[in-house]
């Protein structure tokens, strides 16, 4: 027969292992830890998970940050040194001419770039006269009216940021001087380049600037 000490020590073991197998089924079937899923996007949703034992966390669309404060937009961006709209004209020293009289007429380049054009047009010049007839502007060399009879090639004309150029626009050319405007009414027209033009090499990185660009003149009467 076992004496009083000995069954109290088998009685405390007892009670310790059962101490034990409460604290493990505590630990192992208690709920899953609580999962935290962080996602970072700019401009654009994005989707984050996150897994732990059975349950599976999950983050859409995180709202995005803009600096600024705004949404952003999409823009259209003008090419790089395009010269503002009005930095170039054309004009002409008078309103209305006489028939026999000189057009004195003056491009300026009020850009930061220089401009690029041809001559051989009205009067050997950049220019080109036009004359407003049935409804429409008429080239006034269809009239062989300020034509030009040099006999070469076109040859390129730079016009400097903030320069001008100047000429004069008569009805008669090299091998017919004398001659006089129909009267009407007229303006002049140019054509330029923001890249000089050449045949063959590389295109300019700004394919915008290799297209021409026309602009006219006020429109002046002759009588």
């Amino acid at each position: 027969m076992r004496s009083a000490p000995a069954i109290l020590g088998l009685v405390m073991l007892v009670a310790l292992v059962a101490c034990g197998s409460t604290a493990r089924q505590a630990a192992d079937g208690g709920a899953p830890p609580t999962a935290t899923a962080t996602a970072t996007t700019t401009g654009v949703p994005a989707q984050a998970t996150a897994s732990t034992g059975a349950a599976t966390v999950v983050a859409t669309s995180p709202t995005a940050t803009v600096h600024g404060g705004t949404t952003p937009t999409a823009t259209a961006t003008a090419p790089v040194n395009l010269p503002p709209t009005g930095a170039i004209t054309v004009t002409t020293d008078r309103t209305s001419y006489g028939t026999s009289a000189t057009i004195n007429a003056t491009v300026t380049n009020g850009a930061a770039i220089p401009i690029y054009s041809w001559d051989t047009k009205s009067s050997c010049s950049i220019l080109t006269l036009f004359f407003w007839s049935g409804g429409t502007w008429v080239n006034a060399a269809a009239m062989h009216v300020a034509s030009c009879s040099l006999g070469r090639v076109a040859f390129q004309i730079t016009i400097p940021a903030h320069g001008t150029y100047q000429t004069k626009v008569m009805a008669g050319s090299q091998i017919q001087p004398v001659q006089t405007f129909p009267p009407g009414t007229y303006r002049l027209e140019l054509v330029y380049y923001l890249t000089p033009q050449t045949t063959g090499g590389p295109l300019p990185v700004d394919p915008t600037a290799n297209m021409p660009t026309t602009i006219n003149s006020a429109s002046f009467t002759i009588s």
